[in-house]
């Protein structure tokens, strides 16, 4: 490996044993994990990830958003006026620096603050994405199923809302989230019910409280994620061979 001396060659099969152990049956292996393998061997995290690189491994789920699903939160004004201290006059700020923020705020806050702002992480770690100078092509999906009952349209947005209440530690929070006010969230909770024909809600509860969702709405939701999920994957299979036909699935393509 070019760049790499002596004695990080000698290294080499104990990177690729541990690559081989944290990897899934696709040879996949999280940027976290493979992050510690650097830190298990005291080499630079870079070196892994050419390692990786060359013996047909793929990082994945990068722990800063910028590729992967890692679950992503709100904007947190803390958090990016710290990142804006690091960050270049684009707004650029290197995977290095954002974690050295994430130290003080965890990696939740930083790849939640950096999907809803103005701010950019280049410069992988692990050499997954340097400057992102070319437009990327992203599949996006607009997923919705119909209720015969109201014969109403429900996006994914609409049954997002389930999944929202059931994390929040109150309606109030609920309320925060989505930017309306706690009528008009009781409003989209009445006509959800009626789309789906199921009371989602255990009982009537007030916007200070933990609301419970009904064994019925926790069904349908766990369904619903189930099946967004099988479609998102058979489409961007069928993404990545129509626009991309046989070549190598190069980082940060999508």
């Amino acid at each position: 490996m070019k760049g790499l001396n002596v004695a990080t060659l000698d290294l080499r099969e104990s990177v690729v044993s541990l690559l081989e152990k944290y990897s899934d049956e696709d040879r996949r292996v999280e940027c976290r994990k493979a992050l510690a393998i650097s830190r298990i061997l005291g080499l630079p995290p870079i070196v892994v990830g050419r390692v990786a690189t060359d013996s047909g491994y793929r990082i994945s789920q990068c722990e800063l958003g910028q590729f992967g699903k890692k679950r992503i939160g709100a904007f947190d004004q803390k958090t990016y006026e710290l990142l804006r201290t690091f960050a270049d006059k684009n707004g650029k700020v290197t995977c290095r620096d954002a974690y050295l923020v994430a130290r003080k705020v965890g990696l939740f806050k930083i790849r939640s603050t950096v999907k809803n702002s103005d701010l950019d992480v280049v410069d992988c770690q692990l050499g997954c994405f340097t400057e992102k100078k070319k437009a990327r092509l992203k599949l996006m999906l607009d997923f919705s199923v119909k209720s015969k009952n109201s014969g109403k349209l429900l996006g994914g947005r609409d049954i997002e809302l389930l999944r929202i209440i059931k994390d929040s530690k109150s309606l109030c929070e609920v309320v925060s989230k989505i930017g309306v006010s706690f009528e008009l969230l009781l409003e989209k909770i009445r006509t959800l019910e009626t789309s789906l024909g199921i009371k989602c809600l255990k009982s009537d509860y007030g916007c200070t409280q933990k609301a419970q969702l009904t064994d019925d709405a926790l069904v349908f939701l766990k369904k619903f994620e189930k099946l967004q999920e099988e479609v998102e994957k058979f489409a961007f299979k069928k993404f990545k061979e129509l626009f991309y036909g046989d070549r190598i699935y190069k980082k940060g393509s999508f």
